[in-house]
């Protein structure tokens, strides 16, 4: 059996146990102590991890090794994460570190993400919960410690971007078993004061055990619960803590979250250079347009110039001038006319022929006349007998005369034997009288609607 098997060459052998090795441990985590520990130029750092049984090579490429290099100390047990890797040339296996703590950190992180977890579920890390951050604050609070070099940081850093804005500190410790409860305390007595607009909680760098004060949930609450904003500003970029994502706004550096605090005073200058060109271009177009309203009026008041305006009434008063002459002149051409005719028709010749024909014409009218009024009284004459003959065919006492009555109870005319009750007395109009007579029986027609069967 052992014959029929293919020889694999040494390289095919390594490339198999690669495959399979890297395959298998593309991620784990291994404890150890460090030993033999070298930094070359090259930035890389290479080491071993051993224990009581074993050692592992270990190397730490220059891109990751500046996260975790102050930890990489002779004799110092650690928790590295990372990868197995196979090195074809020598035929040996090494971790790959991409991640260094302290040994028991894992405990450590394990506390981190449940607390995270919580918080996220309540809801405390909410975009919406987020208060805004002033852009102009009056003064800016720091909650950190008195001697931490990030306090000085901050201060440098706010003299070069605000230095018109007054900062305030609430000293607090920032690690240690007392600095959750120092914390929550300064940011009780800030929100209390109410003296500050915005709040910087900041630390710097430092190891996972250093920064964990940060990562209490009684701090995470205090935070969350704060009516003032606060931006958190802990540790390195890499660092990321339980107030980072409570904090209204995480900076990657203290020194960052007072950059992220105010409007620093270049943007001030550049908003104010903007607003000032603005300003300026504004002004210069009200003045182009008050400068041609100007030119308009003094056109205007030349045109209104004593002897410009004496001119034009001259010629206006050559105008009307000679307007009213020739309207006197035609004026009186007519007058003169009309004088003529009252001549002609005064002449004693023309007023006997016109006496003659007025006398005429007056005979022919008083004829007219005579026969129109004529005509006129026997039409009228007609129309008035007319009358009378309908006013007497309309007269009751004519309709009496006839033979006919009027039957009344009281004032009310009696038209139907419903208006009568039996015993009613009743008042009979004649042509040339009354006659005073009772109601014995009242008998209404068959075909009366008022019968009522009597």
């Amino acid at each position: 059996m052992l014959n029929e098997m293919r020889a694999l060459t040494v390289s095919e052998l390594t490339h198999q146990i690669k495959q399979q090795l890297e395959g298998t441990f593309f991620h784990c985590v291994v404890e150890g102590e460090i030993s033999n520990i070298a930094f070359p130029a090259s930035g890389h750092v290479y080491f071993s991890l051993k224990d009581s049984g074993a050692s592992l090579r270990v190397v730490a490429w220059r891109t990751q090794a500046g996260k975790f290099r102050e930890l990489l100390r002779q004799g110092e047990k650690v928790e590295i994460r990372g990868s197995i890797t196979l090195y074809a040339p020598r035929g040996e296996y090494q971790l790959v570190a991409n991640q260094v703590s302290p040994q028991g950190v894992g405990a450590l992180y394990a506390a981190f993400e449940k607390l995270k977890n919580q918080l996220r579920l309540e809801g405390l890390f909410e975009p919406f919960h987020k208060k805004t951050i002033p852009a102009h604050p009056r003064k800016i609070g720091i909650i950190t410690s008195q001697s931490a070099a990030a306090l000085q940081d901050v201060l440098k850093t706010l003299r070069l971007h605000r230095p018109d804005i007054e900062t305030v500190l609430y000293p607090s410790l920032v690690q240690g078993a007392d600095a959750p409860a120092s914390i929550v305390n300064a940011l009780n007595i800030a929100n209390t004061r109410a003296e500050v607009d915005v709040i910087l909680l900041v630390r710097g760098g430092g190891s996972i055990e250093d920064l964990w004060a940060f990562n209490d949930e009684a701090v995470a609450r205090a935070i969350f619960a704060s009516t003032i904003p606060i931006i958190s500003g802990i540790g390195h970029e890499t660092d990321t803590t339980i107030a980072d994502y409570v904090a209204d706004l995480r900076a990657e550096t203290p020194t960052m979250a007072a950059k992220l605090s105010a409007v620093s005073q270049d943007e001030l200058r550049q908003a104010l250079d903007l607003f000032e060109m603005r300003m300026t271009g504004v002004v210069r177009e009200k003045v182009t347009k008050y400068r041609r309203y100007l030119h308009r009026l003094s056109l205007r008041l030349q045109a209104q110039q004593p002897a410009h305006f004496l001119k034009e009434s001259r010629q206006t008063l050559g105008y009307l001038s000679e307007k009213l002459e020739h309207l006197m002149l035609k004026r009186l051409s007519c007058y003169q006319q009309q004088l003529t005719n009252y001549e002609a028709r005064l002449n004693p010749r023309h007023l006997v022929g016109q006496q003659a024909m007025l006398l005429q014409q007056l005979s022919g009218l008083e004829s007219r006349m005579a026969d129109a009024v004529k005509r006129k009284q026997t039409q009228e004459e007609q129309r008035f007998e007319a009358l009378v003959g309908r006013l007497n065919n309309l007269n009751p006492l004519a309709v009496l005369s006839r033979g006919y009555s009027a039957v009344k109870s009281g004032d009310q005319l009696i038209s139907s034997v419903a208006l009568v009750n039996q015993g009613d007395e009743l008042t009979i109009v004649l042509s040339d009288g009354e006659v005073i007579a009772r109601a014995e029986t009242i008998i209404p027609h068959e075909n009366s609607p008022h019968n009522k069967g009597i």
